[in-house]
């Protein structure tokens, strides 16, 4: 019965379906209302209006959730596994910018969210229907970005940060403690949990950092709750975690996006890694290739034809916990139209790693 469903508000109503113990159904959730994604910008350019960097970052920040999604479905950040239901459930997420300064908001996460409930409440089979219900509140609470900066930013200040009119918003903090102890509660609940949770907060996060970094001459920003000054801005992009060396890998791929920063001269390349097990994206200087690799490259990256590619790239790693950060392409090699056409290359470059390992 429709009168039977529970309208989600925010994080405050999770804790409070926990706490009582009256929910076991998870079909009765209704995401309607929430997760949103709210942003108001303020700055000279920033007036009712979205530059191209914003347009990118809010295209990008979709392509990210739904890596997460991938994550938390099918166990991979690998979007060649998205079926074509899936990809259609993110046709819905639209983005209005309202008069005044830029204030941007992303609605549209319904029907994402009644597959991502189904997936955890069929697929996580080791948790409870409270861990479920905590779980979905935890992925929800990372795509309105209740927590996104928390690395960035010092507690105390982000708790500062939280004092605003909005109650909505503001009611994610009221349990910042509360939502730490519930994330390691359901990552401790099975493997698959700790995966699924680790890989959708990673994807997410990023993009929502990603927005950030394409506002960062803003004066001000408003990102669900959180108020993060121009200080702010500058500690969100541009720190990043103390990095180990970087090693080299040689892989074959299918590239998933390519795009051009031209005001940073870069050009970003993500694809599914079988060295990581997950998406990632790396990097390189525009002109460094040369025309005629770049433009193999572009061969492999069609809108027609998603070919296979070897690539050469060196990637750095988080000494805390072993992440991949960041990766530099080095090289391009042969492009392949199939499976078939290179599984003895690939063959070959395994017995080179199993040989170096020896």
């Amino acid at each position: 019965m429709v009168d039977d469903r529970i309208v989600l508000n925010g994080m405050g109503q999770i804790f409070e379906l926990l706490e009582n113990g009256s929910l076991h159904d998870i079909d009765r959730l209704d995401f309607s209302e929430w997760p949103t994604l709210q942003i108001k910008i303020e700055g000279d350019k920033y007036h009712s209006t979205i530059t191209p960097d914003l347009a990118k970052s809010l295209y990008d920040f979709v392509y990210d959730l739904k890596r997460g999604y991938a994550e938390i479905k099918y166990g991979t950040s690998n979007l060649q596994r998205l079926k074509k239901e899936d990809i259609a459930l993110f046709d819905s997420i639209t983005f209005k910018i309202t008069e005044g300064c830029s204030d941007v908001i992303a609605k549209g996460f319904e029907r994402i969210f009644e597959a991502i409930a189904q997936s955890i409440r069929d697929g996580f089979k080791d948790m409870t229907p409270r861990q479920k219900i905590a779980t979905i509140g935890i992925v929800a609470g990372i795509t309105a970005g209740y927590f996104a900066f928390d690395s960035y930013l010092e507690h105390q200040h982000a708790q500062e940060m939280a004092q605003i009119n909005n109650d909505r918003q503001r009611d994610a903090y009221d349990h910042t403690e509360s939502i730490a102890e519930l994330i390691v509660e359901v990552s401790s609940a099975s493997p698959r949990a700790e995966q699924a949770i680790s890989g959708f907060r990673r994807h997410v996060e990023e993009g929502h950092r990603g927005i950030v970094h394409s506002v960062s001459d803003a004066d001000h920003i408003n990102y669900s709750g959180q108020n993060l000054e121009e200080q702010d801005i500058e500690r969100i992009t541009h720190d990043m975690p103390v990095s180990a060396d970087s090693e080299t890998y040689t892989d074959i791929v299918t590239v998933e996006q390519m795009k051009r920063l031209v005001s940073r001269q870069e050009v970003r390349v993500s694809f599914y890694s079988p060295q990581f097990d997950r998406q990632i994206t790396i990097k390189y200087d525009m002109g460094y290739l040369g025309t005629r690799k770049e433009n193999r490259l572009m061969e492999a990256f069609s809108d027609n034809v998603r070919k296979s590619v070897e690539i050469e790239y060196s990637a750095v790693f988080n000494d805390d916990n072993g992440d991949f950060i960041r990766g530099t392409l080095i090289s391009i090699g042969e492009i392949y139209d199939s499976p078939a056409d290179w599984s003895d290359k690939l063959e070959e470059l395994e017995n080179q790693e199993e040989d170096e390992d020896e």
